[in-house]
């Protein structure tokens, strides 16, 4: 039996451990409240941690158990620093909610949202969402500039996110809010996600719930009683676009969170592994950050490391598979002692993208400048464990924004002193 179907086979364990973890973590830090709706938002990880503690436990094909007990330890260290950094952010926003809950936020990035949605889906008719001839995310492959605006959409998914919930806990709920939310059920539609503006809209809740949101008695009630009915109708609409059966969707959600840990599974196995180093790869530093190291002349792999797992594991052709995630990389490609270096390397990287964001955020000078500087951080605090290359491609463009920040901060700082030497003469 695989290490991927040996967790789906015991998914009720994995998420048991799961509940177990986020227990121990909220009553091992202060701010219970605010620390539990972190992990809510950064639920994925843990699970995936989960996976990794029940196959050092029970499988019979993993590759270095010396290996992966190293993995769980990096795990268990990022999983504290992300929550307290996650859980810092939140205070932040809670600080300045008055001003992060305006309409005029909302609104802009209602348009950037649609904007970045409608040029996707004109310049990739045949290769993006439920339209594609193939997979729904073919179009990655197609060039920098669509990869680029779906991470910088996952930015802006993340402020829209923070920025209902910011509104939810001001008691600020307009038909802008609505709009937006029915703008992003279409466009999650399109996209071919099978549930993103689901957890998304749970997300909201559960951010002004962290905030410190009470919601009434009859609101926990009513919520269950229309959101099950609603989840049936996306899940059936799902059904007549996808070319899947009601029972197939059902139990893909159920099994999503294990499923976001298809890569770490996949990649614990010798037989995947072995697979898997047939293709042409770099090492482990060069596979990190893929993302760059092309450009400086290493080696990378040839075939992306998901697509190249579920190659060797399912035999199919098609552009599916996992996401490269920090602990998928350094199980597949972790050669000797020295990629200890690598490692650390990678991990300092991390702490320097996200001192840049702080940095980022104590020279904003307006409420959306430094709005949009916590929903960067916030996504890659989020995508860190789950998606490393997603982590470095949205740190590339967190530079773009701080250039943009210090440049704004440059031309304007100039000009108030002007005008206000002007007032004063």
């Amino acid at each position: 039996m695989s290490n991927l179907t040996l967790i789906l086979d015991k998914m009720l364990w994995i998420y048991s451990i799961a509940v177990a973890i986020g227990i121990f973590v909220v009553f091992s830090l202060n701010k219970k409240r605010i620390t539990a709706s972190v992990l809510v938002l950064n639920w994925a990880p843990i699970v995936g941690l989960s996976v990794l503690i029940y196959i050092s436990l029970f499988s019979k094909t993993v590759y270095k158990v010396e290996l992966l007990l190293l993995v769980i330890v990096i795990e268990c260290f990022l999983l504290i620093m992300v929550t307290l950094l996650l859980r810092n952010l939140l205070i932040k926003l809670h600080k300045n909610i008055h001003s992060f809950s305006s309409s005029n936020i909302l609104f802009n990035l209602f348009c950037t949202s649609n904007l970045i949605l409608m040029y996707l889906l004109i310049s990739n008719p045949s290769s993006m969402g439920i339209f594609s001839e193939g997979s729904r995310i073919d179009y990655l492959s197609s060039g920098t500039i669509p990869l680029l605006l779906t991470y910088l959409s996952m930015v802006v998914q993340t402020a829209i996110m923070l920025s209902i919930g910011a509104r939810i806990y001001e008691g600020k709920l307009s038909k802008l809010d609505f709009i937006t939310i029915i703008s992003a059920f279409v466009g999650s539609l399109l996209a071919g996600s099978k549930g993103a503006i689901l957890l998304s809209i749970t997300y909201m809740m559960v951010i002004a719930w962290g905030l410190g949101y009470r919601y009434s008695r009859w609101f926990k009630i009513l919520v269950p009683l229309i959101a099950l009915p609603l989840a049936g109708v996306y899940t059936f609409i799902l059904t007549q676009f996808l070319n899947t059966t009601f029972n197939q969707n059902v139990e893909l959600a159920i099994s999503r969170f294990v499923l976001s840990a298809d890569g770490r599974a996949l990649a614990s196995d010798y037989l995947i592994r072995d697979a898997l180093m047939v293709n042409t790869h770099g090492n482990l530093l060069s596979e990190i950050f893929k993302a760059f190291a092309p450009r400086l002349g290493f080696i990378v792999s040839d075939i992306p490391i998901g697509v190249a797992q579920y190659a060797a594991a399912y035999d199919t052709k098609l552009y599916v598979g996992s996401n490269p995630g920090i602990s998928t990389l350094i199980l597949s490609y972790y050669d000797n002692f020295m990629d200890i270096f690598s490692i650390l390397i990678c991990l300092l990287f991390a702490v320097v993208v996200v001192s840049v964001g702080y940095l980022t955020l104590s020279v904003s000078r307006t409420p959306f400048q430094q709005f949009m500087t916590i929903s960067f951080v916030v996504t890659l605090l989020l995508t860190l464990v789950q998606d490393y290359h997603a982590f470095e491609l949205t740190a590339a463009l967190l530079f773009l924004w701080t250039i943009y920040v210090f440049a704004m901060r440059i031309i304007i700082a100039p000009s108030n002193q002007r005008l206000h030497a002007e007032y004063k003469t």
